[in-house]
């Protein structure tokens, strides 16, 4: 008990002797204090810092992980301000969560750096039995690992943004639905290759890229990409498609069905690309050995 009471305000030590339980009933001053005790028991078995504070922002009491996370005696952190325990600072700090609690009466969070760590500082109201508001619950977590890997894959998305902005053709994944291929994705290179703006692809919103792809040639691109799928395989196939112009362009496509662990087919995920010119280029090579050849004979 010598600990738990080094970790409690004498205010708050008062209120806890004498609340709920009445003068010279034993049995129930026996029940209290083993109920004290098992709550004292799950307080510090929390791995986050958890405090109660008043209204004035005053420490009144700490659980044992406040003291690991702090680093500081149980008299630099008692009946001090929290600011001044968690912060380091000698008022308030900027957006601070007590400040915003006490105006708004209910959770407020904020997330700050420290030292090299990420910090997640919540407060929760407490209120009295006649919802007065008359303290609150200081909870802080180090969230660094959390914040790191959203920092990561901020990067990630970034990289993988500017990547797909630069990329000439486009990158699509599209789902299977009503005997269609329905593109739920894609690049920002829609436009310069089919003439249609991402959002107009996307779930056929304005047309479905299926039916850019030239008649005379539908059937086979369709043969071509269930073949690869029955056989879990990726597909390359060379197609004409009609984009928003009327004129005709020969693409490249390369793509793979991406499956789950039954082998059921989520989706497919490829890339198109333009490659009318090199086609036309050596449409004409082809033309001028022919002719090169007829002359020689």
């Amino acid at each position: 008990m010598a600990l738990k009471m080094k970790r409690v305000t004498p205010e708050y030590a008062a209120f806890h002797r004498t609340s709920k339980v009445k003068p010279g009933d034993t049995v129930g001053r026996h029940f209290y204090d083993e109920s004290c005790r098992r709550w004292d028991a799950i307080f510090d078995a929390i791995s986050s810092s958890v405090a109660l504070i008043s209204l004035d922002g005053t420490i009144l009491q700490y659980n044992k992980a406040t003291i690991d996370f702090v680093g500081k005696s149980a008299r630099k952190i008692l009946g001090q301000k929290c600011w001044k325990v968690f912060h380091g600072t000698s008022k308030q700090i900027a957006g601070c969560p007590v400040a915003r609690m006490l105006k708004t009466r209910k959770r407020e969070s904020l997330i700050i750096q420290k030292g090299g760590r990420w910090l997640s500082v919540t407060v929760d109201p407490v209120f009295d039995d006649d919802g007065r508001l008359n303290g609150g619950v200081h909870i802080v977590e180090d969230v660094t690992e959390k914040k790191t890997a959203e920092n990561r894959l901020r990067e990630f998305e970034r990289r993988h943004r500017t990547l797909l902005l630069n990329l000439p053709g486009m990158v699509y994944t599209c789902c299977q639905g009503g005997g269609n291929w329905t593109m739920e994705f894609v690049s920002g290179g829609s436009e310069d290759l089919t003439g249609y703006r991402p959002n107009e692809l996307v779930k056929d919103a304005k047309t479905a890229y299926s039916d850019l792809i030239h008649p005379d040639d539908r059937d086979y691109v369709w043969a071509s990409v269930q073949k690869s799928i029955d056989r879990k395989l990726p597909y390359q196939i060379v197609y004409r498609i009609i984009p928003k112009d009327k004129s005709i362009k020969t693409v490249w496509e390369q793509g793979r069905g991406v499956f789950d662990a039954d082998g059921k087919l989520l989706w497919l995920e490829g890339y198109i690309s333009d490659i009318t010119a090199w086609q036309d280029a050596e449409n004409k090579l082809k033309a001028s050995e022919k002719k090169y050849r007829a002359l020689a004979e």
